[in-house]
């Protein structure tokens, strides 16, 4: 009889524990798959709702909203993304250094 219980007990254990365990799985795979997908499509469409708002206010003919445009133009022309990131990459990499050579 006692084996008989100690086997029920084993039993409910180990369930119990694959249950935890498939549980947690489930819950990390929502966490790290699923919710940062749902919420990238909410903030997108929020946004998309937000500037379509925004750019209905604006006047067709104004002179900030070409700037803008002309603006984006000519960093993409000059390729100032990348240079901005050269340089920002050199002052990490500087500051890096001088924290390693003072320790």
């Amino acid at each position: 009889m006692g084996g008989l219980i100690s086997a029920l007990a084993t039993w409910i254990g180990a369930s119990s524990a694959a249950r935890f365990l498939a549980l947690k799985v489930v819950l990390y795979a929502l966490f790290v798959v699923v919710l940062p997908i749902v919420l990238w499509n909410f903030g997108v469409s929020w946004t998309e709702m937000i500037m379509g708002y925004a750019l209905q206010a604006l006047p067709t003919n104004s002179f900030i909203y070409n700037m803008v445009g002309l603006a984006g133009w000519f960093a993409a022309t000059m390729n100032l993304e990348l240079a901005i990131n050269t340089v920002v990459s050199a002052l990490a990499t500087r500051m890096l250094i001088d924290l390693i050579a003072r320790i």
